[in-house]
Parts: structure tokens; C-alpha cells; sequence
């Protein structure tokens, strides 16, 4: 028996799985609104795709992403991470709307128990001060939850277009938790690259999303 209770909220955004748009869909209506750039303009076109197109997903191939060992080295670590935005309720209020069962661990970033943004309250908590972004950026690192998964770093590298990075972690949830629906931003444009190593049936990720 699972230890937590879905809010109505999530039962009513997940009741009809169906009704949600598919990857067809998706790049049925990236094509109608492609301006069908030159050759010579691919860069124009890539932030076209990014910032412009509002389209909701983007997959990306990646072929033999080793994901199978990726998953043994995440489970490996999974002791290390701790409860991710822990201001944002309380895991032991059963009446606290919020997410459960929700942790993280950073292979990229500040440290492995840093995970949120560098200007959250949490992370300032923890003595971290940055003027600017670039200036936050500049600190991150692989951090020793890196080299516990050497694998998983190298299929990182692997990802086609990136040559840094900003936060990668290893993100959980623990069966019959859930993420409540929450905006990350204001900005209408495609986002973070999320990779299900481990993608159980009946299990949903709804947003504005990259995927592999």
C-alpha cells in the first residue's frame, strides 16, 4: 500500500490519459509553423525551434544511450539524495498540499546536495551567494556523485549540440509519489532535457518538456 494520497487536482489532469498531445501531433504542428529555413541559417532555425515555435516536446536520439546502466548507477547513489525543495511542504503533513516522495542528487551543479536553482531560497540558505547568473554558472561542477557514475557522465557528453552544462541530477520519486502541477517559469519556450531511466507503467510526466 503506498503512503500517500493523490490530490484531486492530479486525479483530474490525469483522469483521461488519452486527451494529451501526442509526439505525431507535436511535429505535425512544428512543421506547419516551420518558416523553412536555409541551410545556411540552421542557428536561426534552432533558436526558432527553442523560443519561438511553442512547440510543447522536443525528442532528441540519442542512439545507445546506455540507459539500463545509467539506471543501476542511479540506484547505486540513491541513498545520497535528499528530499528536492523541501520549503515547498512538508513531506510529514499529510494535509500539506504539495509533492511526495520527491529527491534529488546533483552530478553538475554546486554540490550533490544542492539542486535548485543558485538564487532559491534553499540554496542561499546553504551559504551560496551569486550577483548573476553567469557568475552562478561559473561554479558549477561535476561534483562526487559524478564520479560514482562514470557512465551516466559519459552518455551526458554524448547528448548532440552540448558542450557545458548547467544542473544535471538524478532526479526521484518513489512509488505512489507524485509532483503536483507547478509552472517553473513564465517564459514560453522549451526547457530542460529529461531522460526517464526508469518510466513505470501509468507513470505521467505532463509540461513543457525536451525528452528522450
Amino acid at each position: 500500500m503506498y503512503k500517500h494520497q493523490y490530490p484531486e487536482i492530479i486525479s483530474n489532469i490525469y483522469s483521461d490519459i488519452n486527451n494529451r498531445l501526442t509526439l505525431s501531433e507535436a511535429e505535425v504542428s512544428a512543421r506547419e509553423l516551420d518558416p523553412q529555413f536555409p541551410e545556411s541559417a540552421r542557428f536561426r532555425k534552432v533558436k526558432w525551434i527553442t523560443h519561438e515555435s511553442s512547440i510543447p516536446f522536443l525528442v532528441l536520439n540519442t542512439p545507445e544511450f546506455d540507459w539500463k546502466e545509467c539506471y543501476s548507477e542511479a540506484m547505486a547513489v540513491y541513498d545520497e539524495a535528499i528530499q528536492h525543495r523541501p520549503n515547498d511542504y512538508d513531506e510529514n503533513d499529510p494535509t500539506d498540499y504539495g509533492h511526495r516522495g520527491w529527491s534529488s542528487l546533483t552530478l553538475h551543479g554546486l554540490a550533490k546536495d544542492v539542486s535548485q536553482h543558485w538564487d532559491s531560497k534553499d540554496v542561499i540558505a546553504k551559504g551560496y551567494h551569486f550577483k548573476d547568473d553567469l557568475e552562478a554558472r561559473a561554479a558549477y561542477h561535476w561534483t562526487d556523485i559524478a564520479d560514482k557514475c562514470p557512465k551516466t557522465v559519459e552518455m551526458i557528453n554524448k547528448i548532440p549540440g552540448y558542450s557545458s552544462f548547467d544542473r544535471v541530477r538524478f532526479m526521484y520519486l518513489e512509488p505512489g509519489g507524485y509532483i503536483t502541477p507547478h509552472t517553473d517559469g513564465n517564459h514560453d519556450k522549451l526547457g530542460p532535457v529529461n531522460i526517464a531511466l526508469n518510466n513505470p507503467e501509468r507513470c505521467m510526466f505532463r509540461g513543457n518538456l525536451v525528452v528522450l
